[in-house]
């Protein structure tokens, strides 16, 4: 819930390289 609402919240901060080098920096 946190993380989508993170997403929505900065979409534009969000760009595709920071959401990948932050999905792969963080371990699921």
């Amino acid at each position: 819930i946190m993380q989508g609402w993170l997403f929505a919240h900065d979409i534009e901060f969000w760009t595709e390289p920071r959401v990948e080098a932050f999905i792969t920096s963080v371990p699921i």
